[in-house]
């Protein structure tokens, strides 16, 4: 379902590509000639002859409809159980089809399943889905954990997508229990934590309750950061004297919200401040980075570099490279300084060439393994 006007077209398939793709798709007999009268006549039947055409589908439906009918007029297209649904001024139509593709719809299936059994686990209790053990049993984890913003953000994503209350009360239920990171100082993920959880929260429901949590995380974040080092610190832990991973652009956001919120002009100088410091040591003349740079905090001066998850030191660790140019981006879409968005396009034009067919990184960009090793969706995506 697209929730704005002005993303439909966006967001299901720019107007211009309507034609190449709907002659590709019937060429290919992913669509019947009754296909082809559907989309002429609303309401129609839509028979797919390739389950796989799903998506492909829908983003026609989405721009024929525009097309006809104009921008202002489409709300709304979603995907159901056996139609894809356009809410539109006026009414429903209804786009039936037959032949859905089964895969995606036992996906969700066992995406509800999860949802249920997990948020059940310890009623009351701020107690966060982690994976799964050895022996096949949920392993959880405490509200501290770096990942468990990530609970309660999929749940407003959900949410997003279904429009269900019930996933709003869970995401609220679990979003409450990180409340307390906003005055943790020892952790630089908090901007993960509350971003993926109160951020999201502020972004759909508008509820102003989040702005003073984000604002005291990320003044907590902020207590982090070392003028003479240029940088907030990462982990407390470990050998290193001022360790900074290139993980931690992400949580950049947090501050540049808050800043945007109503909270001190520092965090944004902080923010810029940690991004140009890592644009200038984290990254090798072929915009590839290093995991982590470690620093002396008394001089500034860097003391090592190094990988801590990657393949090697001089490797380019996929997640990493991930981390950067969403970074990049993402500072950039706040602050729109130009030297910033030129890195984000340099990291960019360096990982683009690297990526397989389908898009989707091996674990790092230099294993010997490839094509035979394992991927990283989270980077990909």
């Amino acid at each position: 379902r697209i929730g704005k006007e002005e993303q439909v077209l966006r967001e299901v398939l720019d107007a211009t590509e309507k034609v190449m793709k709907f002659k590709e798709l019937y060429e290919d007999g992913a669509l019947d000639v009754n296909t082809c009268h559907a989309f002429h006549e609303l309401p129609g039947v839509l028979e797919f002859v390739d389950p796989q055409a799903d998506v492909k589908v829908l983003r026609l439906v989405g721009t024929i409809l525009h097309q006809r009918y104009g921008r202002h007029n489409i709300f709304s297209i979603r995907m159901e159980s056996d139609c894809i649904r356009v809410n539109a001024r006026g009414g429903h139509f209804y786009f039936r089809y037959d032949n859905f593709n089964k895969g995606m719809k036992t996906e969700m299936e066992l995406m509800d399943k999860n949802l249920d059994s997990a948020a059940v686990s310890n009623p009351g209790v701020a107690i966060y889905p982690r994976s799964i053990n050895k022996e096949g049993a949920l392993w959880t984890s405490n509200y501290k954990w770096w990942c468990s913003g990530f609970y309660p953000g999929s749940m407003w994503y959900v949410y997003e997508y279904t429009g269900d209350e019930k996933i709003k009360e869970l995401a609220l239920e679990y979003q409450a229990g990180l409340e307390p990171l906003r005055f943790r100082k020892d952790d630089h993920d908090i901007g993960f934590q509350l971003m993926c959880s109160y951020g999201n929260c502020l972004r759909l429901t508008e509820d102003q309750t989040c702005v003073p949590v984000l604002i005291d995380g990320a003044n907590s974040l902020a207590s982090r950061f070392d003028p003479e080092v240029g940088c907030t610190r990462s982990w407390s832990f470990g050998k290193w004297s001022f360790p900074v991973i290139v993980d931690n652009m992400m949580n950049m956001e947090l501050l540049l919200k808050a800043a945007e919120l109503g909270g001190s002009d520092s965090l944004k100088n902080v923010a810029l401040a940690h991004a140009r410091t890592t644009m200038k040591n984290h990254f090798r003349d072929d915009k590839s980075c290093f995991h982590l740079v470690d620093y002396n905090p008394e001089t500034g001066e860097v003391v090592g570099k190094q990988t801590v998850q990657g393949l090697a030191d001089d490797s380019a660790w996929a997640r990493g490279q991930a981390w950067g140019l969403y970074g990049f981006t993402m500072v950039y879409r706040f602050c729109k300084e130009q030297d910033i968005l030129d890195h984000a396009i340099a990291i960019a034009e360096y990982l683009l060439p690297r990526l397989p067919e389908d898009g989707v990184p091996f674990w790092d960009y230099d294993s010997a393994e490839i094509p035979n090793d394992v991927r990283d969706a989270s980077a990909a995506a």
